[in-house]
């Protein structure tokens, strides 16, 4: 049997989601990533919750991180010692919990020297995130990092929030962990959370769809580049045996590339021409080789006084060939005085179909500055900066040949001004190395989202996210917020998440710069409407009908019918708490009964339902109060027609014979399903009538007893009741599927 690894210098334990095996697509892919930034050298070790003592099974008492089947299944169970109770779910993450604990307050005093990375997917990030407040101060600090993927008790509000998910997510399918983190491991979590997820989303319509798969194919790699940067700031002595890993375009969330190249061909440009050319083509070819979905364009730009100031020789393309024959259309010629009509140039190109939420980049190679303003056109410095911000932006990156002061200073204006930079060129066999490095410079630098659109009324607050923003080949460390785009910023730190009200109407951008270890900066923008009248998507309306039912044996049933009003989007489900707000269960939306289990029967209990869709919660709905049964369920009583003593049933008749099914304490007869229950002969259950004659049932206080009663009504001559006949019965189920019988006298005529 293998035995747990001795001290390191690094410890990796990751807990696995809810009914994989050990060793398990995200376990071995995180332990990889993470691997692959350390040195060789470094005592490295990765091990499973579950398995902290390597002999590769899942012993009693270990995590068994239960199928999620067991957790969303038809029974949930009443733990007054828990914040958190659904199904076996509760059961099984608390045994992770309890696991990593007891593992990590013990190995920190047997490795004193250890730094821990601890990751989680689903509900192992759930597990990770419980153990937390439970570990020893030591334990604490010695924990380098902690990511979490996936969590359903996902928490958006906080440092740690990453991922696109979209800015009206209020927490996890569970509801949001808070504290999400102790207070001093501030700064060294990550918490990933993915569009479509519904875990961590808390939308239980997405609760089996793809995105929470698949964390291993960008966020894991995020990830492990966070973590090497900030164990190199706890432990300086690994700070060489460190590494990041920049990740490609082709692996990042937004795929989509779109490169303009805007080329000065007035005739000082002779001599770089054929240089450009030549840069231009090898450029295009990496682009195509790193980029999902790349596109380039082709401007070139002159002078008032030239057959044009500036014209597109090739629009947005993915055709490679038709491409490079138009850059191999390009010749200098013209210009008169020495700045050029760069600024038309870059509007002209502007003007392209730019895609929305594509990396965009604008490669200006010039030898001239620019006028400003520009003659003919009145282009100016600021309009052109403002388009390029409005395109989300358009990061200009210009390429200064032969680096005389003004170009260089005209060009540095718009780099600084789009968050692009300036690559120098002295002479034209460097036009090349500048091109490239233009666009390395331009797939290395952090990329901001912003989010959106937002939409809302004055007065309402609005939560804005950047979480979707990434650096890489490293860390975002600061967010900075201009709500308005006038170029001041409004707020900043280092939480993706925001909020914001605006106390008049609005309609315009908001802008979000991040900022990387590194110092360099990124711009994104999103469409902000604020104005009367208007309203976020909303929530559904309270379920209607909430009824529990004693089942009996301190089990409840709870019932309840869909909201009136959905909302902006379906139903996604529902969440079932008790009336402290506890999670007990989540159902999907065709499930309308959720049965609890080892409810207290020494006390009054009651319950609440929300719904819930993409765009949030209702507010709860609330249960009748009880106090639940110790013993079986309580038998329901019966009443043939009501108001008569004897119950005559004329044969004869081709009427109907109303009967009462009554409500009692501890029993709520109205909770029954009408469809389930037959009436008729005592001694011939088989020859009773199952179909309710109206095919609905009503509600009336049958007894006068002030509670509501179920009353039906059934065919006579469907029954089977029979001369001599003395008594007929109802049978049927119970809201908890217990089958019942009631009976009644009649007198048969």
């Amino acid at each position: 049997m293998a035995a747990t690894p001795g001290c390191q210098q690094i410890l990796s334990i990751f807990a696995r989601g809810s009914g994989q095996p050990l060793n398990f697509r995200e376990a071995p892919a995180f332990a990889a990533i993470v691997d692959r930034n350390i040195a060789d050298g470094v005592r490295f070790e990765s091990l499973e919750l579950g398995d902290l003592d390597a002999n590769g099974v899942v012993d009693e008492s270990d995590y068994p991180a239960n199928d999620k089947d067991e957790w969303f299944g038809p029974t949930s169970v009443w733990d007054p010692n828990s914040d958190l109770i659904v199904g076996k779910y509760n059961a099984s993450r608390q045994a992770g919990t309890d696991e990593l604990v007891t593992f990590l307050n013990a190995r920190v005093a047997a490795c004193p020297g250890e730094v821990y990375v601890l990751g989680g997917y689903s509900q192992g990030a759930d597990a990770v995130g419980a153990a937390l407040p439970g570990l020893s101060s030591a334990a604490r600090a010695a924990i380098g990092y902690i990511a979490l993927f996936g969590d359903p008790e996902f928490n958006p509000f906080g440092a740690w929030a990453r991922g696109d998910f979209p800015w009206y997510t209020v927490g996890g399918v569970f509801g949001p962990r808070v504290p999400y983190i102790p207070g001093d491991l501030a700064g060294r979590v990550g918490s990933w959370c993915d569009k479509s997820d519904g875990i961590c989303q808390g939308n239980p319509l997405n609760l089996n769809n793809a995105a929470h798969g698949q964390y291993p194919d960008f966020e894991m790699q995020q990830a492990a580049n966070e973590i090497a940067i900030t164990l190199r700031a706890i432990r300086p002595e690994l700070r060489d045996d460190l590494t990041v890993t920049p990740i490609p375009i082709s692996l990042r969330p937004t795929q989509n590339v779109d490169v303009t190249f805007v080329v000065d061909t007035t005739g000082s440009m002779g001599d770089d021409i054929d240089a450009a050319q030549t840069s231009i083509t090898a450029v295009t070819d990496a682009l195509f080789g790193v980029a999902a979905s790349p596109r380039v364009a082709l401007v070139n730009y002159k002078d008032l006084g030239d057959p044009y100031q500036a014209r597109v020789d090739a629009p947005f393309t993915a055709d490679r060939a038709a491409f490079a024959a138009a850059v191999n259309t390009l010749g200098a010629s013209g210009g008169g005085d020495y700045p050029e009509s760069v600024y038309s140039g870059l509007m002209t190109s502007f003007g392209l179909d730019w895609r929305p939420g594509a990396l965009k980049l604008a490669i200006v190679i010039g030898d001239a500055p620019a006028h400003n303003p520009e003659p003919g056109t009145g282009y100016t410095l600021e309009q052109v900066l403002r388009t390029a911000f409005e395109l989300d932006p358009v990061v200009i990156n210009p390429i200064v040949v032969g680096g005389e002061a003004t170009a260089v200073a005209s060009f540095t204006e718009l780099a600084d001004g789009s968050g692009g930079q300036v690559f120098d060129a002295a002479n034209a066999g460097e036009v090349v190395t500048a091109i490239e490095a233009a666009v390395e410079g331009f797939s290395s630098a952090p990329v901001a989202q912003a989010g959106g659109p937002y939409v809302a009324a004055p007065g309402d607050e609005l939560t804005f996210t950047g979480a979707g923003s990434f650096d890489p080949a490293g860390a975002i460390v600061e967010y900075a917020w201009d709500f308005d785009a006038d170029g001041v910023v409004d707020q900043r730190g280092d939480s993706p998440v925001v909020s914001h009200t605006y106390p008049q109407p609005f309609t315009g951008l908001a802008s979000l710069t991040v900022t990387n270890v590194d110092g360099r900066t990124n711009t994104a923008t999103a469409e902000v409407t604020v104005a009367p009248g208007q309203q976020r998507q909303q929530p559904p309306a309270a379920p209607t009908g909430v009824q529990a039912v004693d089942a009996g044996g301190g089990t409840v049933t709870l019932s309840w019918q869909p909201p009136a009003n959905a909302g902006d989007s379906p139903i996604g489900g529902f969440r079932v708490s008790r009336s402290d707000g506890v999670l007990l269960g989540v159902t999907p939306a065709d499930q309308l009964t959720l049965d609890i289990a080892e409810v207290p029967t020494d006390a009054d209990v009651s319950f609440q339902v929300r719904a819930v869709n993409e765009f949030g919660l209702s507010e709860p709905a609330t249960s009748n109060t009880l106090r639940p049964s110790p013993g079986g369920p309580v038998a329901p009583a019966v009443d043939i027609k009501p108001g008569s003593a004897d119950n005559p049933i004329n044969l004869r008749s081709r009427g109907v014979i109303p009967v009462a099914l009554l409500s009692a304490d501890g029993f709520e007869a109205t909770a029954v399903d009408y469809r389930t229950l037959c009436f008729g002969d005592a001694e011939a259950p088989a020859e009773r009538d199952c179909g309710e004659s109206h095919g609905r049932g009503h509600v009336e206080d049958a007894n006068s007893d002030g509670r509501p009663d179920l009353v039906l009504h059934f065919n006579t001559q469907q029954t089977g009741i029979d001369r001599g006949d003395s008594r007929a019965c109802v049978n049927g189920r119970l809201p908890g599927g217990d089958v019942f019988e009631a009976c009644d006298v009649v007198r048969v005529r």
